[in-house]
């Protein structure tokens, strides 16, 4: 991954945030799968300060046990810490790799006669998981921006729908920069009271 002044470190760090924190959430006990996604949103919205459509509900759909994904199969309590860290770290990575794929089919679809679709191949099955799970519908490229309008969102996860008007505002409203090295420290110091070692 190429480092566009910090652009692809700040991806990574976000979905690693967030991916700390979905761990947390889950690990935290036993809570309803509403409270769960609101938890996960609020921390989102006033932590991560971006609001990544996609992670966001591949994500959730791992926080309420949603579809067999073998994608967080390192997510699991009572594990090493080193080995933990490093296959989340992984797993961030593998997410900015997919979105980076999406960035990169905007940047090259700069005119009107020429549409390039990228592709991306993988033998793991956890990427292909992924990839499978949440297809995008549709693309469309307006004044050098591409929007992506994905099969699913969040609010489609059990008893969440009506949560959807509440966060879309928030999303438009709240959303802020934060400091995120400092946050995933602080949250990997959280989500080592779960693990070994």
């Amino acid at each position: 991954i190429k480092n566009d002044k910090g652009k692809d470190y700040e991806l990574f760090d976000s979905i690693y945030a967030m991916l700390l924190k979905a761990f947390i959430i889950k690990s935290g006990g036993k809570k309803e799968n509403r409270k769960k996604i609101e938890n996960f949103l609020d921390f989102v919205i006033n932590n991560v300060g971006c609001y990544l459509e996609n992670e966001v509900y591949l994500i959730g759909k791992y926080l309420c046990n949603s579809g067999d994904t073998v994608f967080f199969r390192h997510m699991q309590q009572n594990r090493d810490k080193d080995n933990f860290f490093r296959d989340v770290r992984g797993m961030a990575w593998d997410l900015c790799h997919l979105r980076n794929v999406l960035e990169e089919m905007k940047v090259r679809n700069t005119s009107d006669d020429i549409t390039f679709l990228h592709c991306f191949a993988s033998y793991e099955t956890g990427l292909v998981d992924i990839l499978k799970s949440n297809r995008i519908k549709r693309i469309l490229y307006l004044d050098g921006q591409a929007y992506y309008k994905y099969e699913h969102d969040v609010f489609e996860i059990d008893g969440c729908m009506e949560l959807k008007k509440t966060y879309k505002e928030s999303f438009e409203k709240k959303v802020k920069n934060s400091m995120m090295k400092e946050l995933c420290f602080s949250l990997e110091q959280e989500a080592g009271h779960f693990l070994k070692g």
